[in-house]
């Protein structure tokens, strides 16, 4: 069951409730295909949302750089 997303500039993470852990897994915005090779697996919710948090700023970040942005902020 998704429990939650975060969403990064070209990704979006879900977070998956499973009977014993929790997954989180990459979707593209722009096609909504899933990329199943990074799929992570944890053990409580809250590190599978920090881990995805996580993810999603970095990728926004990554773009804002790739974009020649300031992102000393």
């Amino acid at each position: 069951m998704l429990i939650g997303v975060s969403e990064g500039q070209g990704w979006r993470y879900e977070v998956i409730e499973r009977r014993d852990d929790y997954l989180v897994r990459m979707r593209d915005l722009d096609t909504g295909a899933l990329e199943e090779s990074d799929s992570k697996l944890f053990r409580t919710a809250a590190v599978a949302f920090a881990y995805a948090d996580l993810s999603a700023a970095f990728d926004r970040y990554a773009a804002a750089r790739m974009a020649g942005e300031d992102v000393s902020e």
